[in-house]
């Protein structure tokens, strides 16, 4: 796709003392088989050389911007958000990646289904070495592509927001809770898929360390903000409200059990799929285009 005639995609990219692995996330988006992109990265008050890192790299198309004190999650992404420019918006975390060809195809897509506020994908998972061990899909085998909708406020997410490609649009009427240390992703989705439509790929785009969610401490913070976020709609949906409140208090007991009888990890891991073929060989032939990309930015 010519870089001219395609619309711009802002990618949101906010980190924290994330230097080790940032090398590998900036260069697979330099990979990007689509040129028409601009990169916002949020610095939330490292410590590391993160900031460093990113100014190091010679592409105007990354803005860095930084905060002088860590204000967490929902404060970094949505000073990224005020300043995106993009008909399009793409998430990138400074701890995992995304295949060269992932905006191009969510482009390409969006482009040709407009109704679709949002358009996201399976997940590649990755352990502490880099190696692939899994994939959480979002959709059937069988499915290519599964359309969703129109989006009700307490219903299930089926759609992964690392992986979304968003309409700009309706994520700035949206906006992140700067308040928010954990689970601001979905209750941002949540507003934004309201009363509209989504679409998942069954193929895998983006690949996530899988690493930091097996953490007890980081998931049960994750529930207790999802809790805040459900407690939004106790007054316009006051039954499911309840319901979904007691789904959160019932997993993190599960997940407590869980870590005390030391088979925690694996509780994490069973959210995933055994790799295809397929997924395989996508995987091994990103990981290779994005590791000589990288050889060559931070030479």
């Amino acid at each position: 796709m010519r870089a001219e005639k395609t619309p711009l995609v802002t990618v949101m990219l906010p980190c924290y003392n994330a230097e080790r692995t940032l090398r590998r996330a900036l260069a697979s988006l330099v990979a990007q088989t689509y040129g028409n992109w601009e990169c916002i990265f949020v610095d939330d008050g490292s410590t590391d050389g993160s900031r460093s890192l990113v100014e190091s790299v010679c592409d105007p198309r990354i803005e860095a911007l930084s905060f002088p004190r860590n204000r967490g999650r929902g404060a970094a992404r949505q000073l990224a958000l005020s300043r995106v420019r993009g008909k399009y918006l793409a998430l990138l975390d400074a701890d995992d990646w995304i295949y060269p060809w992932k905006l191009e195809r969510q482009v390409r897509l969006m482009e040709e289904i407009p109704s679709l506020a949002a358009l996201g994908s399976a997940m590649a998972i990755i352990d502490e070495r880099g190696d692939l061990v899994g994939v959480r899909p979002q959709t059937s085998r069988s499915r290519p592509m599964a359309v969703r909708g129109p989006f009700a406020p307490l219903d299930a997410l089926r759609i992964s927001f690392a992986t979304s490609l968003i309409q700009a649009k309706f994520a700035r009427e949206a906006g992140f809770e700067e308040g928010f240390q954990r689970s601001e992703d979905g209750d941002f989705l949540r507003r934004v898929l309201a009363c509209r439509y989504y679409a998942s790929l069954h193929e895998a785009t983006y690949v996530y360390s899988w690493c930091e969610s097996a953490n007890l401490e980081s998931i049960l913070e994750g529930m207790r903000y999802r809790e805040l976020s459900i407690v939004k709609y106790r007054h316009a949906c006051p039954v499911r409200s309840r319901v979904r409140r007691l789904q959160c208090l019932t997993k993190s007991a599960l997940y407590r059990l869980s870590f005390w009888a030391g088979i925690g990890r694996r509780l994490v891991q069973v959210r995933c799929s055994k790799p295809s073929e397929a997924d395989r060989r996508d995987f091994a032939l990103a990981r290779q285009t994005v590791n000589e990309i990288c050889a060559r930015v931070f030479h």
